[in-house]
């Protein structure tokens, strides 16, 4: 269709992007900073919402939440594992986390390390490398004496997968369940034998 004045034809060819509607705006006429922010971020979490619900198959509700981000969260929600090996998965990370602090290099998840001791009125950076290094060590021992029990490294491969990676395997949701319970079981000594 073709425009017969010359205010339609300049209507037609008008560059630039459109004009956003119904945006508060400057005294200059510019689009309001803050409304504009505020709606890139609300656009932001709403997408991640979205894949969360639509590859996940979770409800809204759930995937607004924390646990919705995370495999072993995911889990949780699905009751494939159980409360207390959620809480020992994130014991594990905790550990895993201070004991990379400790020798310098950076953790692995995408979950910053939390504050070291010395920090928090605890003690040195010494005590809390050693008391890292200690706790990172027990462990490991923890995991050698499972995996000798179990006659197999996978329990401590699906720890890697699902806690440190955070990815799924379905093969491996079993033996991710054995390692958690030995981690619980070892945090739960542990615990008696501190207190």
């Amino acid at each position: 269709m073709k425009a017969r004045t010359k205010a339609a034809k300049r209507r037609v060819h008008k560059g630039g992007r459109p004009r956003t509607e119904g945006a508060p705006r400057e005294a200059s006429g510019k689009v309001d900073r803050k409304w504009s922010a505020a709606k890139t971020s609300e656009d932001v979490m709403r997408t991640g919402i979205n894949a969360r619900v639509r590859l996940f198959g979770l409800t809204e509700a759930q995937a607004k939440t924390q646990e919705g981000g995370t495999v072993i969260g995911r889990l949780l929600i699905g009751k494939e594992i159980s409360l207390d090996q959620a809480r020992a998965a994130e014991r594990y990370t905790e550990v895993r986390n201070a004991y990379q602090r400790a020798i310098g290099a950076t953790p692995e998840t995408g979950t910053p390390p939390p504050p070291p001791m010395f920090e928090t009125g605890g003690g040195t950076f010494e005590d809390f490398c050693e008391s890292a290094k200690a706790a990172q060590r027990a462990l490991q021992n923890c995991l050698q004496s499972l995996a000798v029990e179990a006659r197999s490294y996978n329990p401590i491969t699906a720890l890697d997968v699902f806690v440190i990676k955070d990815e799924f395997a379905a093969h491996l949701l079993g033996d991710l369940r054995i390692a958690l319970n030995a981690l619980h079981r070892h945090f739960t000594q542990e615990r008696r034998r501190a207190g």
